[in-house]
Parts: C-alpha cells; structure tokens; sequence
C-alpha cells in the first residue's frame, strides 16, 4: 500500500517510519510501500539489532529524511534516501540503495565494523569502520580512515574514479578489488 509501512512478521502497518521502527522487535522486517516517507524524527533513527528495512526499488520508495542506524546488522535494501546514511552499527548491510542530496546531504557514512554496501549509488562514501565490502557500487567521492584502510575493499563493477578516493587527507588509489593501501597510495 502506498506510502505505508508494514511489519511483516505482526503485519501491523504504519503511516510514519519512526513509528514503524519505535514498535520493531529485533530480527523484524518493515516493508515500505510505494511512496515517499518523512517521518516524525529527524533524523529516522535504528536502535534495534537485525531489522530489514526493504522498500520497492529506489524509483519507487523514498525516504527524505537523514537514516542513523544504531543497531547492528541492520539491512537496508531497495529505496533511495534523500540525505544522509549513517550507520554506526556493525554487520550493516546496503543493498540496491540510493542516497542523494537533500542540501547538504548524499553522504553514506559507514562507522561500524563488517559493512557490506552492493548494487548501490552514493555522492560520499565516507568509511570509517573496519572491514567493508564494496561491490558494485558508485560513488562520486570515497574517504576512507586511515585506521581501516588495510581492510577496505572495492568488488566487481564498482565505479569509484581513482583521483577521488581520499585516505588521511591524500588521494588514493582504487585498484579493482584490492584493498587499498598506503604502498598503492604512494605510488
């Protein structure tokens, strides 16, 4: 249904994704309908662990509001949101996603350990979190802590332009699916 959210394990719908998330016991999947959610919390916050938010494809479902997750190994899959994507919990998971500018804005933001971002679009990818996957994936500029930067890797048909990977300040180097490292980024 358009513009609702539906918890499919209680199949209790909601108007508001906030509320949606408020209610969500751990390991619970919210659909997201057709439509475009603003939600009463800005930003829209995931505090529970293992919650799939899925939406009906980025062209279909939108969220306009910056996402902060919380909770670990929370996926988010199939919709675009218009501002930020935080996730500071471990084990997240982006599929099929679009995060776009909402003035400012289009930054995916991955602080927490073993993130997994595939088949997806950024402005910013701004990985800070041990331990990320990227495949498949565009993005029109990566930064990449120094700290992590060993455990980084970019897979399959990801298009991240070379000058614009910034590991600790200086461009690095985006080499297929090697990590990226300080010996590449020197040379």
């Amino acid at each position: 249904t358009a513009n609702t959210v539906t918890n499919v394990q209680t199949g209790a719908t909601y108007t508001d994704l906030q509320d949606a998330l408020d209610e969500a016991q751990n390991g619970e999947t919210l659909e997201l309908g057709v439509g475009t959610f603003e939600s009463s919390a800005d930003p829209v916050t995931v505090q529970n662990d293992q919650i799939t938010i899925r939406g009906q494809g980025d062209a279909f479902t939108t969220i306009e509001d910056d996402v902060d997750v919380f909770g670990d190994n929370v996926v988010v899959r199939d919709l675009e949101v218009v501002g930020d994507l935080t996730a500071r919990g471990d084990g997240f998971i982006a599929q099929e996603i679009n995060v776009v500018s909402s003035s400012p804005g289009g930054n995916m933001i991955l602080s927490g350990d073993n993130a997994r971002v595939s088949g997806s679009t950024t402005e910013n990818l701004d990985i800070r979190g041990s331990n990320t996957r990227v495949s498949d994936t565009t993005a029109d500029e990566v930064t990449v802590d120094d700290d992590v930067e060993d455990t980084v890797t970019f897979e399959g048909d990801s298009s991240v332009p070379a000058d614009t990977v910034v590991i600790d300040g200086e461009a690095g180097i985006f080499d297929g699916g090697d990590p990226i490292s300080d010996a590449e980024n020197d040379a």
